[in-house]
């Protein structure tokens, strides 16, 4: 009996790891990596129509010139409401030196938006994406941060909350600034 015991767990075993696996690929999560393999990261920004909060299309090419931070968020997303008090004060320092932070909220209603964003006093602006953005960027998890410079150039991508200490490195790069300030 101990044997056939052994069987059925070990059988079990092996169909829980093949479910698994199957939903990973079913799904195109890959957890191994940080990047997506269609990384932006040093070349031009893709130029993509979001829908603003009033119901306006927004290019993102218009904020060429000025350094920009993409947020891509939803507003069930914990590490996104975790993240959320730092980049708004992030945008509150430096919005008049020019930064343009844009909250990319992932294929939500704007009620929903608009509800989370008076939550945490947001003051930065935020589009809803139908899915072309995140497409476009590679975003296959959220929060991700893509942090775009003066020229039109994807300078980093992060995958995940970023700490206050992140964002001041990543902030500093597309501002042309050395050190936070």
């Amino acid at each position: 009996m101990s044997k056939r015991f052994s069987g059925v767990v070990a059988g079990l075993i092996v169909l829980v790891l093949f479910t698994i696996a199957g939903l990973l690929l079913w799904t195109d999560v890959n957890v191994f990596r940080e990047t997506s393999t269609h990384s932006p990261i040093e070349k031009k920004a893709p130029d993509v129509s979001l829908i603003s909060m009033s119901g306006k299309p927004v290019r993102l090419s218009s904020f060429e010139g000025r350094p920009l931070w993409l947020n891509f968020f939803a507003t069930w997303c914990t590490p996104c409401k975790a993240e959320m008090p730092d980049v708004e004060k992030q945008y509150r320092r430096l919005h008049k030196r020019g930064l343009v932070v844009l909250g990319i909220d992932q294929q939500e209603t704007a009620a929903l938006v608009a509800d989370f964003s008076r939550r945490f006093d947001l003051s930065f602006p935020r589009v809803i994406d139908a899915g072309k953005a995140a497409e476009a960027y590679g975003v296959h998890a959220i929060p991700t941060s893509v942090f775009i410079d003066r020229a039109g150039i994807v300078r980093a991508v992060h995958i995940g909350a970023l700490s206050s200490a992140q964002m001041d490195a990543e902030l500093a790069k597309i501002m042309g600034t050395t050190g936070s300030s």
